[in-house]
Order: C-alpha cells, then sequence, then structure tokens
C-alpha cells in the first residue's frame, strides 16, 4: 500500500535537505511548489519554443515575399524582381511576431495554463512555503516522516 506524505519547510536550503533525506530513506518525491523555482531546476522550455517561432517567421517571411515578387513580376528600372534588402525587412518583421506568439504559447504550455493548478497545490506556497510531497510503502511512512521532520519540515498531510 502506498501512502502520501506533504512536508512543509520554511527555507530551500531546509527543503534541500528534505530532498536528499528523502532519497535516502527510499521515498519518491512526485512534486516540489515553491514560491521561488528551484536553482537546479534547469532552462526553460520556453526558449526552444521562441526559437522555433523565430525560425519559422523568419523562413515565412522570405517565402511570401519571395513567392509574392515570382507569382506577380513587375519590373520597375531594370531592377531584380528578388530584392534582398527589401524582402529582409518583412522577414525581420515575421520573425518577431512568430517569436513572440510562440513565446506565449510555449509559456502557456510550460505553465500548464489554462488546465488549471495542479493537483496538491496549496496558495501558501505561493507566499512563503516550501512543499515536498512524497509518495513511499506504509513500512517506510515513519522512517520518511522522521527524515523530513529531522530536516526541518512540518508534516502537514499524510494521505493512503
Amino acid at each position: 500500500m502506498s501512502v502520501r506524505l506533504r512536508a512543509a519547510f520554511n527555507s530551500e536550503e531546509a527543503l534541500e535537505q528534505g530532498r536528499r533525506a528523502v532519497a535516502q530513506a527510499g521515498g519518491r518525491i512526485e512534486s516540489i511548489h515553491s514560491p521561488v523555482p528551484p536553482h537546479d531546476s534547469g532552462v526553460s522550455p520556453v526558449r526552444r519554443w521562441v526559437l522555433a517561432g523565430g525560425i519559422t517567421g523568419f523562413a515565412s517571411g522570405w517565402a511570401l515575399t519571395i513567392g509574392t515578387a515570382l507569382a506577380w513580376p513587375l519590373r520597375v528600372g531594370g531592377k531584380p524582381i528578388v530584392s534582398w534588402p527589401a524582402f529582409f525587412v518583412i522577414a525581420f518583421e515575421l520573425t518577431i511576431l512568430f517569436a513572440a506568439l510562440a513565446g506565449l504559447a510555449g509559456f502557456l504550455r510550460a505553465s500548464r495554463l489554462p488546465g488549471g493548478a495542479t493537483p496538491g497545490y496549496r496558495p501558501a506556497t505561493a507566499v512563503d512555503l516550501f512543499d515536498v510531497l512524497v509518495s513511499c510503502d506504509a513500512g517506510q511512512a515513519q522512517s520518511i516522516r522522521d527524515a523530513l521532520t529531522s530536516c526541518g519540515g512540518e508534516v502537514v498531510e499524510a494521505t493512503p
């Protein structure tokens, strides 16, 4: 039978100690909620969305301008039909537009909006608490509870 324990910590250092203690005791961390992102969380996935949007916008800008100029060729003053300097402005503008829209979409995807709050979220973690949700076997529950309280955590909820 699996048991879920929730512990609240007052600082990020205590949370890190609690994570290490849970790993040593054999528990599995399901989720961590905190008012600030952890330092070891890595980089944001939104940057890849922005890069993909920018590349798509740049290619779309060139395709739009070159395709339009070749579909309706209009020679003016002997200049070439495909004019790179003039078309670069449109490509730049579509790069910025697509990158911004992709960044918004990536942000919404990364924050799981408009799906609502994640299960087990407590609003106090948005202010000053660091919350960790641990799942373990029933036999390990007491040792993990002791490990969390020894690191400064207050076990506020235990659910089967």
